[in-house]
């Protein structure tokens, strides 16, 4: 079971990928709440095989928050990693 996360700017999604399936989708607002109670949130007592992480938060808060997942997990967190362009697209983020 993969754990896929999303971490915006104001909110944090998950959703867990059985198979090809994904099941039991959550989302939050993180303001205001600690990095460790934010990760405990999201695993509810589950355990991933490996975690996917899309994130647009600041490089530490990212960093923080990978570091985190790999702990509570005790999976490998893969963190995608955008580039300036791709596919005939530019991206506009930094």
């Amino acid at each position: 079971m993969k754990l896929l996360v999303d971490f915006g700017n104001s909110r944090v999604k998950w959703a867990w990928l059985v198979g090809a399936e994904l099941r039991d989708p959550g989302a939050l607002v993180h303001a205001g709440i600690g990095i460790g109670t934010l990760v405990a949130r999201i695993l509810a007592g589950r355990r991933a095989e490996e975690v996917r992480l899309a994130s647009v938060a600041a490089g530490g808060v990212t960093a923080e928050l990978d570091m985190a997942l790999q702990h509570a997990a005790r999976a490998p967190v893969h963190v995608a990693c955008t580039r300036s362009a791709a596919a005939g697209v530019r991206n506009g983020y930094h």
